[in-house]
């Protein structure tokens, strides 16, 4: 398995506290058949941040990460990317490419809901344009609770990849909005991460959504999820 979407790189942001906790993290992954994790530390836009001051810090982490795994056989294999916030001027944010996932025209978005309004599906149509940035919609079943059926489906809409945790197959309280969102969108909901941010309250379960995920949405599932998130890897266009 492919796991997209994580806070595996120590003391970044608000995922993996030190690099014991980022092993232990990448030990459970492996254990769980995960071969492959792509690294999303929070980057929020603002007046002090940049891009720049970012990645230097994301580089520094990997390697520390890095250096500590050195030798050891067996683990996933660590993909640099973001989980980047959505701001009205993204599309004309400096370097916005180099938070793309490596090697990829990608990039992991989550929505600030706080300030959710029509901007947001103006500013996602521009990144994908004028950036030849294509959004993934990050954890899309986190906002059941916080957004209209209507508006999720507005967001659909658009088009861009989606991306929803494994946790919400596994949890009863957003299984059924799940499953009917990825049927109703099944070749654009094609990205599963665990989201995880530490070894004990945000865990790694890729296990426990392996074992669900084709009984819950049907046969082949799995593996679909598998080729459509490796095809991301590769950067090849999947929606």
């Amino acid at each position: 398995m492919i796991d997209v979407h994580t806070h595996i790189l120590p003391a970044i942001d608000d995922g993996a506290t030190n690099v014991a906790v980022s092993v232990n993290m990448l030990k459970m992954l492996d254990r769980q058949g995960v071969t492959d994790v792509v690294a999303t530390p929070h980057f929020k836009p603002s007046f002090i941040s940049s891009v720049d001051r970012f990645l230097l810090e994301r580089d520094k982490s990997h390697k520390l990460l890095l250096n500590d795994i050195s030798g050891m056989s067996n683990l996933p294999r660590v993909r640099l990317g973001a989980e980047v916030t959505l701001c009205v001027d993204m599309a004309r944010l400096e370097n916005l490419e180099r938070l793309c996932i490596e090697g990829t025209p990608y990039l992991l978005v989550e929505f600030d809901i706080s300030s959710f309004d029509n901007w947001v599906y103006n500013t996602l149509f521009e990144i994908r344009v004028r950036r030849s940035v294509i959004p993934i919609i990050a954890h899309i079943d986190r906002y059941f609770g916080v957004l209209r059926h209507e508006t999720i489906k507005k967001i659909m809409d658009l088009g861009c990849p989606t991306q929803f945790n494994a946790s919400s197959l596994i949890k009863l309280a957003t299984r059924a909005k799940t499953v009917n969102l990825i049927r109703e969108y099944p070749e654009q909901i094609c990205l599963v991460g665990s989201d995880c941010h530490d070894v004990i309250w945000r865990k790694p379960e890729m296990d426990k959504f392996a074992a669900k995920a084709d009984k819950i949405v049907g046969e082949g599932f799995l593996d679909y999820l598998q080729n459509r998130s490796q095809a991301m890897l590769d950067g090849k266009i999947i929606y």
